[in-house]
């Protein structure tokens, strides 16, 4: 399809467009025009279509996106009737928006669908169901006859496939992200770091409460913390969780080695740290009491680097 057909499903409004996608949903998107272009926009098939208006394209761009190329569903069928009914379902979860994950199947076999929504559990509910409105409409958008998808946002995880995945172990499907800021004191730094780490890890998988997921933070000096997150998807065991924590801690120093802040996001699990407040108060078994709260994150610094945003490992469904 050249650029010209490409801008033929599309409306330009000034810095404003209109993308529409393979459920007729449509969404007023920021983007410039050589990104659109990397873009799959499809035609609509006239029937109602749904409108958001998005602040900025930072809250509706997904950080990553994946869909293995040898899943590939056909053009109105079964499956794909299956499909578009699950992320109809997920995408308006008052479940998911309430406890924050949600797990689905529509259809029968050959033709069921999983999907799995995930919101990180410190963030407010009206920012989740904002969020996996932009997951279903994105995942389709980059995704158009994937029969297995995922798409990650810094607030949700949206997943679904023709396999079972649920329970499933897999550390293959990750990406990572760095701060471009070194810290000053390497060794200080890394020992504290690792000891942060370590504590997430162990409150987020011994919390009774079973959400897999903590916040916490360190003191690096007079004037600085360490803040870190971690995060497990509630389809898999604490165990589990625990061992998907550990193997994305050991992928820190190949990314992040001397940054002062990073991130590893699996398919079940994600770590990120960084040296300014990031997250809505902290979550976990053993909160500060002076700590706990729905304060807004601070605004990240000018420096923080977002790779491109199809850029991860092998996939396994």
């Amino acid at each position: 399809m050249s650029n010209d057909e490409k801008l033929s499903h599309l409306k330009f409004k000034g810095e404003m467009w209109t993308v529409c996608n393979g459920l007729c949903e449509c969404e007023l998107v920021v983007l410039d025009r050589s990104w659109l272009m990397e873009g799959r926009p499809q035609s609509c098939d006239g029937r109602a279509l749904t409108f958001w208006t998005l602040s900025s394209p930072e809250s509706s761009i997904p950080m990553r996106y994946y869909c293995p190329p040898t899943f590939i569903f056909t053009a109105n069928s079964t499956y794909q009737r299956h499909h578009d009914a699950l992320l109809r379902f997920l995408s308006s979860s008052s479940n998911a928006s309430v406890s924050g994950f949600a797990t689905a199947m529509e259809g029968r076999s050959p033709d069921l669908v999983h999907g799995l929504v995930l919101h990180r559990s410190d963030v407010p509910g009206d920012n989740r169901m904002a969020c996996i409105s932009h997951a279903a409409f994105w995942i389709v958008q980059f995704c158009p006859k994937g029969k297995s998808a995922m798409v990650w946002y810094d607030y949700c995880h949206m997943r679904y496939s023709n396999v079972n995945f649920f329970g499933m172990v897999n550390s293959d499907v990750y990406f990572t992200m760095a701060n471009s800021d070194d810290t000053l004191d390497v060794n200080v730094f890394t020992s504290l770091l690792g000891g942060l780490l370590d504590s997430l890890s162990s409150n987020a998988t011994s919390d009774p409460s079973g959400l897999l997921f903590a916040t916490e933070e360190m003191r690096f000096n007079d004037r600085q913390k360490i803040y870190g997150l971690v995060q497990c998807t509630r389809h898999i065991s604490a165990s589990a969780c625990m061992n998907f924590l550990s193997t994305a801690m050991s992928r820190i120093p190949s990314c992040c080695d001397r940054k002062v802040g990073g991130r590893v996001v699996m398919a079940s699990c994600k770590v990120r740290y960084e040296m300014y407040h990031f997250f809505y108060g902290l979550v976990g078994p053993h909160p500060s009491p002076d700590a706990v709260g729905a304060s807004p994150p601070a605004s990240p610094p000018a420096s923080i680097v977002l790779p491109p945003s199809n850029a991860v490992h092998s996939w396994y469904p």
